[in-house]
Parts: C-alpha cells; structure tokens; sequence
C-alpha cells in the first residue's frame, strides 16, 4: 500500500512540474507565486514522509521517549496540510490563468488564497 500511494504522490508531482516549468525562468508576480507554490507542494509532502513520518515509525519502538518529545507524527500532518493546499492554490491559479481570468495571489490571515475576480455579466 505505501509503496502504490508513494507512485501515485510521485506521479502527481511529476505531472504538476510538467506544468510549473511553465513558470521558470519568467519574470513577474503571478510566476514568482507559482514557483514557490510548486516547490512548497511539491517537497512538503514527501518530506514529511522521509523525514517525519518514516523515522518516527522506524525510531519509536526503540526510543518511545524521544519520539514522544518531537512529535513528528504531528509535524508531519501540517506538512502533509500545507502541501495539498498549496498544490490546490497553483492549479486553482494556472486554470484562472488558462481561462485568462484576473486573478492575485494573496496572503489571508497567514494563509495562501487566491482572489478571483468576478467574470463579467456579458460573457
């Protein structure tokens, strides 16, 4: 089971940056915001994975104290939070792009959105 859910984290990441290339190496606001979404999204997940969720399961059995006082197996449930969202706020934008509708990246109350403005009434 993890070795399929892996694959598939690692065909939606290999499918978004086939994508995101889109954006490297462009000047601007919008390409600046998708660049570091892309990488947020794309290195939280499986870094949480690697670095939190696997040594906590390999390490606890045999030092449940200090697994305990790090509490990776929370950390690794914000990273694993903040990736689909960001995930969510790149694809959200690259369609608004597509469907060449204005849009700003913003920060609301400490978190990424996406304003989208209203399409007009007459198209």
């Amino acid at each position: 089971f993890i070795a399929c859910y892996a694959c598939m984290v690692l065909a939606i990441i290999y499918h978004t940056y086939k994508i995101a290339r889109e954006y490297f190496g462009k000047e601007g606001e919008v390409a600046a915001w998708q660049r570091r979404l892309f990488w947020v999204a794309a290195t939280f997940y499986p870094g949480g994975f690697l670095f939190m969720w696997a040594p906590e399961n390999l390490l606890c059995p045999n030092h449940p104290a200090v697994m305990r006082s790090l509490n990776l197996h929370a950390w690794f449930h914000v990273a694993t939070t903040i990736s689909p969202c960001c995930y969510v706020i790149f694809m959200t934008a690259h369609r608004e792009q597509l469907r060449a509708r204005r849009f700003r990246h913003r920060v609301w109350g400490g978190l990424f959105v996406v304003g989208i403005e209203p399409a007009d009434k007459d198209s």
